[in-house]
């Protein structure tokens, strides 16, 4: 079994790492906004329209749910080893995407650039690290991938009607306008079998990890 304590230290940097890579870049946001005579509110329901920032908050409640113990609620809920391994691929979508097809879409410096390495590159990283080290994987099941995948199909299709509605979509492999309907549903199919194939390898990785330490025990 892994160190408690080696554990409790990773879950407290982690809480750390994520809530001041958020913060920066709630503070961005509503600096911009002001800049541009917008309110603040809307600069809030903005941050929180983009599956990154999602994603990012969600580790970091995964963190804080362990470290606050195993009672009940939502810190039990997001301490739960299939609830971190589902997190643990969204965060690895995030970075793959980013990586893959919005990073040559800008050029951020300063703060900005900071906050990007930080939600795109670190937090991904770290908590696959993490979960590759300190999660539980003895239990971990391929029919726990399609409940797992329900945040992301709901995400996409609140995105989708809040851009419709607002003209404003939070990445550009959604933009109906510019893509059509067919183009952006092909996406979202894309995307989702991503989200699929992740967590097929993690459950795949996670038996053979938790098979090897049973051998070796």
């Amino acid at each position: 079994m892994p160190n408690r304590g080696a554990s409790r230290l990773a879950e407290a940097v982690g809480a750390l790492i994520g809530i001041a890579a958020l913060v920066l870049q709630l503070y961005l946001l509503l600096r911009l906004a002001a800049g541009k005579g917008g309110t603040s509110t809307a600069a809030i329901v903005e941050f929180f329209s983009y599956f990154t920032i999602l994603s990012n908050l969600l580790a970091v409640l995964a963190y804080l749910g362990s470290l606050m113990g195993r009672g009940e609620g939502a810190p039990a809920f997001f301490a739960r080893p299939g609830v971190k391994t589902a997190i643990a691929v969204y965060i690895a979508v995030v970075g793959l995407v980013y990586v893959i097809v919005l990073r040559v879409l800008w050029n951020p410096e300063g703060l900005a650039k900071l906050a990007d390495v930080a939600l795109h590159y670190v937090t991904p990283v770290y908590f696959l690290l993490y979960w590759l080290l300190f999660v539980d994987k003895s239990r971990l099941a391929y029919g726990d991938i399609p409940r797992w995948l329900i945040f992301p199909v709901v995400y996409a299709i609140y995105a989708i009607i809040r851009g419709t509605i607002t003209g404003v979509y939070p990445y550009p492999f959604l933009e109906i306008g510019k893509l059509g309907v067919a183009r952006v549903v092909l996406n979202i199919v894309v995307l989702v079998a991503a989200f699929g194939g992740i967590g097929a390898l993690l459950v795949a990785l996670g038996g053979a990890l938790s098979r090897g330490r049973k051998v070796a025990a």
